[in-house]
């Protein structure tokens, strides 16, 4: 990755909305979305929530990979796909580390530890496997931290939503409304699924450093493996128009099953969310407003499981 722009360059710029790029195959389009299909939690979803499984048969993780490899195979053979190949082969390495975390998790030994040390493994391997191996994915891509939306951007710029009024509206107006229309949601399906024990809420303030900890993280690892990388790799290829919904549904569907918000209303909420965010991305070629934003909404949830009246 070149970092190629001088945070001083990069404020005195004047951020434009994203561009589309100039022609691509219809085809490039159909196969992203057939990938996040397969790369996303969406069979987990029938499975779990249409079949009442507790989780998918192994031979669905085979199935799923091997379509994933079947489609980056074809951006190597089919000249017209080979624009598409980075986002694949993120894909690829994001569904890889999600298969190494359930083996390592279920082996025996890891089985056996303490509730507490289970825990810890299964968060740590949560953060770092996907960053790791969707990181090593973008060496030699010539892609820039600019590129990657992994600067500040311009905090000022304006927001280009395809909403009346707003398009005109910086986000430094925008971003705390867009935080508040979705937390209002969070907290409703918080209330409804953990039953919140307010005699608990003492627990909070020994507990702060670690909430806003696991905010912090959580958030910035959740933006460069739903956002960050998928968004670089597609909006060159296919347009902020197309790339947009695909990220969005895909961060949606994977929170269906034991995200929060969850369920079908949780799904359409967070792929709200999950476009207002990559907008912001895009629109002012920062990472900053959708990482706090993010995080803000990672310590509510944080704040409600401390109050849970039973485990979550």
């Amino acid at each position: 990755m070149n970092d190629s722009l001088s945070s001083t360059h990069q404020s005195a710029q004047v951020v434009s909305p994203p561009t589309e790029p100039a022609r691509f195959s219809p085809l490039v389009p159909v196969v992203a979305w057939i990938a996040i299909i397969f790369g996303s939690a969406l069979t987990r979803v029938i499975w779990v929530e249409g079949l009442g499984y507790k989780d998918s048969p192994i031979w669905d993780y085979i199935v799923r990979f091997f379509v994933l490899v079947a489609l980056l195979t074809l951006s190597w053979l089919w000249p017209k796909l080979r624009p598409l190949r980075g986002f694949l082969l993120a894909i690829l390495a994001f569904n890889l580390a999600i298969d190494a975390q359930v083996t390592i998790v279920n082996l025996p030994q890891v089985a056996a530890l303490s509730p507490i040390l289970f825990g810890l493994t299964t968060a740590l391997l949560s953060v770092v496997l996907a960053v790791v191996l969707m990181a090593l994915t973008l060496i030699h891509s010539g892609l820039s931290r600019r590129d990657l939306f992994l600067t500040k951007g311009n905090m000022r710029a304006q927001s280009h939503l395809p909403i009346p009024f707003f398009p005109s509206l910086r986000w430094t107006l925008v971003a705390p409304l867009a935080f508040v229309v979705l937390a209002i949601p969070l907290v409703v399906e918080l209330v409804l699924e953990i039953h919140p024990n307010v005699a608990l809420a003492h627990n909070i303030l020994g507990a702060l450093p670690l909430i806003v900890v696991f905010g912090i993280i959580n958030a910035a690892q959740e933006e460069f493996t739903y956002r960050v990388v998928y968004l670089a790799r597609l909006t060159p290829v296919i347009g902020a128009g197309q790339a947009l919904p695909i990220t969005s549904v895909n961060f949606g569907i994977n929170h269906w099953v034991g995200g929060h918000p969850d369920g079908l209303a949780g799904v359409a909420t967070v792929a709200l969310a999950g476009y207002i965010l990559g907008r912001s991305m895009l629109g002012k070629r920062g990472i900053a407003w959708a990482w706090i934003i993010h995080t803000c909404a990672d310590i509510i949830v944080a704040v409600f499981l401390v109050m849970a009246s039973s485990p979550h």
